[in-house]
Parts: C-alpha cells; sequence; structure tokens
C-alpha cells in the first residue's frame, strides 16, 4: 500500500506543469451562468485564443502569472492574472444599454457582403442572433445579384428547443432560390442537430430533408436527405460543409471561414450541377 502511495506520489510530480499547462476556466454573468462564444487570449503566450463552449467552459494553456484577456461584445472587455492551475473563474459585466442574450444559446448577430466569381454576384446578409426577446430563435437573410439575369436569395429560421437531461434539438427551416445563365433552382431544407455538453457529441453532422426544383434542360422536382456539418479548430478557423442526395441531382457544399474577433472571412464552393459557385466574404459582429 505504501508503495503505491509513493508510485502515485511521483506520477504527481512528474505530472504537475513547470510551465504552461492546460487549465480549465469558465467566463460567467453576474448571476453565475455561463456565457458562450466569449474570447479568451493569454497575453504572455503566443498561442491562439479559445472560445468557451455553450456552458462558458474553456481550456486554454496557462501558468501562474499569465494575464488572460476575456472578450465578449455584450460584456466589458476584462483582465485576469492567473492564480492558480486548479481552476480559472470568471465574472463578466454586462454592458449598460445592451439587449441581455440567452447567455446558454448565445450567437452573435452579423452583419456581411460576399462576392460570387462564376456569376459575379455582389450581394449582402445578415441575421437577428439568439436574442432573448426572440426566445432562442436566429433569423438570417441574404441577397446578391450581378444587376442583369443572375440573383440568388437565401433565408433560413433557425429555431433551438431545450430537451430533457442537458439535450438540445436545433431544428432549421431554410430556402434557397437562384437564377443563372437562364437556369433557375428552389431550394427548402429541414436541417435537425441535437446538442449536449459532451463534446465528444461535436462531430456528428446535422441531419438535412430537403426538397428540389431545378429548372435547366430539363426539369427536375424531387424530395433528398443528406448531412451538414461544421467543426471549429483552435485558432479561429472553422470548417463546413454540406451534401444532399436528390434523385437526379447531388448538391453539396465545402467551405472554411477565419475569425480575428474582429471580422470573419470566409470562402465556399457550392455545386449544384449546372450550377456552381466559388465566393468569398467578409462579415462583422454587431451589437444590439
Amino acid at each position: 500500500m505504501r508503495l503505491l502511495c509513493f508510485l502515485v506520489a511521483i506520477l504527481a510530480i512528474h505530472l504537475s506543469c513547470d510551465g504552461q499547462c492546460k487549465i480549465q476556466g469558465v467566463v460567467v454573468d453576474s448571476a453565475g451562468k455561463g456565457i458562450s462564444d466569449t474570447w479568451i487570449q493569454n497575453l504572455s503566450s503566443k498561442k491562439p485564443f479559445e472560445v468557451t463552449d455553450k456552458k462558458g467552459r474553456f481550456w486554454i494553456r496557462a501558468q501562474v502569472g499569465d494575464t488572460l484577456e476575456i472578450e465578449n461584445i455584450y460584456y466589458r472587455k476584462k483582465k485576469y492574472v492567473v492564480s492558480n492551475q486548479n481552476e480559472i473563474k470568471v465574472t463578466l459585466d454586462l454592458i449598460p444599454g445592451c439587449i441581455l442574450v440567452v447567455t446558454k444559446n448565445y450567437k452573435p448577430s452579423k452583419l456581411g457582403a460576399f462576392y460570387g466569381f462564376n456569376y459575379n454576384t455582389i450581394g449582402v446578409f445578415g441575421n437577428t442572433g439568439f436574442l432573448n426577446v426572440l426566445a432562442n430563435t436566429d433569423l438570417q437573410v441574404g441577397y446578391a445579384t450581378n444587376f442583369s439575369k443572375n440573383d440568388r436569395a437565401d433565408a433560413s429560421l433557425q429555431k433551438i428547443f431545450t430537451l430533457r437531461n442537458e439535450w438540445d434539438l436545433s431544428a432549421t427551416v431554410s430556402f434557397h432560390k437562384a437564377d443563372f445563365d437562364s437556369n433557375q433552382f428552389f431550394n427548402y431544407q429541414l436541417i435537425l442537430k441535437p446538442y449536449t455538453n459532451y463534446r465528444i457529441f461535436k462531430w456528428i453532422p446535422s441531419l438535412v430533408i430537403a426538397h428540389i426544383n431545378y429548372n435547366s434542360n430539363e426539369d427536375i422536382e424531387s424530395f433528398g436527405y443528406g448531412i451538414k456539418h461544421s467543426i471549429y479548430i483552435p485558432s479561429g478557423v472553422y470548417f463546413n460543409g454540406s451534401f444532399l442526395k436528390y434523385r437526379d441531382l447531388n448538391h453539396w457544399t465545402l467551405g472554411t471561414k477565419y475569425n480575428n474577433r474582429i471580422v470573419d472571412i470566409g470562402i465556399q464552393y457550392e455545386e449544384l450541377e449546372t450550377y456552381n459557385e466559388f465566393s468569398i466574404y467578409l462579415s462583422k459582429t454587431v451589437r444590439f
């Protein structure tokens, strides 16, 4: 027994952090509720910033004495000096005059512009974000045109439903319409995705049920199904993609986005039979 205790003590000493190590932390509001989508940067390190999850939790490499900068658009920016390597807890104060967001399902409001290279379209888009006055609902719209025969319109409505045992369900209804080179398509989608606090489930893609009217050389009307997914990689990089299978068509998208806490810069490629578009976009978080 003494030998076992000795070995455990040696292992603990071996695993202790002499320098920077990964520390778990949490960012909360004045009521003690976790604040999601909050940026944490270690000013004493060149490591990339981290982002809190839906519970306000984060993991960051730091050591005692390091200074962390915590930032959320709805709260006052704060600097925090690490005092121990067990756990970090930071409380942020709401900026006066801001509409209080639902912290559990916080989604920032953004305004942006994009350019489509293949059809020379210029467009704008924006979303409302998950404000509590909208009951966990986000509305996003976008429109692009080349001021001639090519244009595109997109709209989506996302709703978060709270389930039992820390599970949530995201349901999104979206509409996409495009006129391109005298052709046209209308696409409707229902996107379902479960959410939970268990990090392993972040790899589960969304299930998509869809319907399309595609008017080209031949008219095609068909129901379809597929998957859609988005993954966050540390340092502000996101990858996203989707694949839908219709009776006579395949519809897929692939894109990436970089967020540097000021703006989002992204690219996306979409292909649907003869319709294919490569676009670049720029968006900025805004505060209501």
